[in-house]
């Protein structure tokens, strides 16, 4: 990080204590970490008592790739002073990065919450994917909320299993 004294190293490590699965009631559910992939900076939790604990799953066999301009759908919940109640949003594609590996942009946010196609099909989950380099004008790493695609998103959660 850039400071007007010279660069600064800035180190941080964190540990989980306790995981929580939030219902569509508003009750938690305690659980666990199931796998962690440090590269695109996620973690798959699943229930400690999965037979506790009804989920609905989202067809991931059945998913589609996405195109510029692709029309999108994003469901999710609103946070905790808005009720969680449930959002639906629409959007479309507005670039495909493909170096260092494929990630989709789209025109709202949409981190941590499941994007369809406009036939339903599952295509991607929101991430924020870090830069892990730092430019010389800027303060620190920046992230970018991006859709990480389905086929990227299932090779990285068959790991947990």
């Amino acid at each position: 990080m850039n400071t007007p004294k010279g660069p600064l190293k800035i180190s941080a490590k964190s540990t989980t204590k306790e995981v929580k699965i939030l219902m569509p009631d508003g009750s938690e559910v305690d659980a666990k970490v199931a796998a962690k992939d440090p590269d695109l900076d996620l973690a798959f939790i699943r229930p400690e008592n999965p037979a506790d604990v009804k989920l609905t799953a989202i067809n991931t066999a059945d998913s589609a790739k996405l195109s510029l301009l692709d029309d999108v759908i994003v469901l999710g919940r609103l946070g905790k002073e808005l009720n969680r109640e449930p959002v639906v949003m629409t959007s479309e594609v507005v670039s495909i990065v493909t170096k260092p590996r494929t990630f989709v942009k789209i025109g709202t946010q949409a981190l941590g919450m499941p994007v369809f196609n406009k036939d339903g099909k599952f295509v991607g989950f929101g991430i924020s994917h870090f830069n892990s380099k730092v430019d010389s004008d800027d303060q620190g790493p920046k992230a970018s909320n991006v859709i990480l695609p389905a086929a990227d998103l299932m090779e990285s959660a068959a790991q947990a299993k």
